[in-house]
C-alpha cells in the first residue's frame, strides 16, 4: 500500500503469512528447532494483523468517498430526465461492488471478521496438533505445509499485477525489502542447518520476488 491507497495490495499475501506462521508455531511446539524462528512467527502474525487493519480502514474510506461522489452526482443529475436515467443505472453497479467486497473470502470490510477467522484457525491447528503430537509423520507434514504455504507468499501479488497489467499502488521499496528479507532467510537457514523445508521455501520466495520486481519494468 503506497500513498494512502489499498489498490496495489493483495490481502491474500497476509492470509498466506498468517496461516503459514500459525502452523509454524505448532510445528515448533512439536520439533523445538529454533526459538528465534518461533518469536519471528509471532511477530509476523502481529504485523500482518496490523497491516490488515489499515487495509480495511483504507478500503472502507475509499467506499465512503465513492458513495459521497455518487450522491453528489445524483443531485446534479436531477436537472434532466436523461441524467436521472443514468443515475438509476449507476446505482446498482455501486451496490454490486460493495456487496462483492463484503462477501469475498478474506476481503471483508470489518477487521473483526479477520480476528474471528484467525482465532478459529488457531483452535483448529491446536486440536490437530494435540491429536498428532506423537506422530513424526504429522510433524514433518505440518512443517512441509507451513513452508509450502509461505513459499506462495508473492504469488497473489504477482497474479494481481498480471491481471491489472500494472503495478499501480504497489511500492517497489516493499518488494525490494521482501527480496532482501528472503535472501537473509535463505542465508540464515543455510548457516543454522534449519529444516530443509524452510530452505526450499526461501529459495522459491527469492525467485518470486525477482519476478514481481521484473513486473515494474514490464508494466512501466
Amino acid at each position: 500500500m503506497s500513498q494512502g491507497s489499498s489498490e496495489g495490495f493483495s490481502p491474500y499475501v497476509s492470509f498466506i503469512l498468517i496461516s503459514s506462521n500459525l502452523i509454524r508455531l505448532f510445528w515448533w511446539y512439536l520439533d523445538r528447532f529454533s526459538v528465534i524462528l518461533f518469536l519471528a512467527s509471532i511477530l509476523m502474525v502481529g504485523c500482518q494483523c496490523t497491516l490488515l487493519y489499515f487495509w480495511v480502514k483504507l478500503k472502507n474510506q475509499a467506499h465512503i468517498k465513492k458513495q459521497k461522489e455518487q450522491q453528489a452526482l445524483n443531485r446534479d443529475s436531477t436537472q434532466t430526465e436523461s441524467s436521472m436515467i443514468d443515475t438509476t443505472d449507476a446505482e446498482p453497479n455501486k451496490e454490486e461492488e460493495l456487496e462483492e467486497f463484503e462477501s469475498s473470502f478474506w476481503y471483508w470490510n470489518k477487521f473483526s471478521n479477520y480476528v474471528w477467522c484467525i482465532l478459529t484457525m488457531i483452535a483448529a491447528f491446536a486440536a490437530l496438533t494435540w491429536l498428532g503430537q506423537d506422530s513424526k509423520t504429522f510433524s514433518d507434514s505440518i512443517g512441509m505445509l507451513s513452508s509450502g504455504i509461505e513459499a506462495l507468499l508473492g504469488v497473489p501479488q504477482f497474479w494481481l499485477n498480471f491481471g491489472k497489467k500494472n503495478t499501480a499502488g504497489l511500492s517497489i521499496s516493499l518488494i525490494v525489502l521482501w527480496l532482501f528479507g528472503d535472501l537473509y532467510k535463505m542465508s540464515y537457514y543455510q548457516q543454522t542447518e534449519a529444516p530443509t523445508q524452510l530452505l526450499l521455501c526461501a529459495v522459491f520466495q527469492v525467485c518470486t520476488d525477482i519476478s514481481i520486481l521484473s513486473q515494474f519494468w514490464v508494466y512501466r
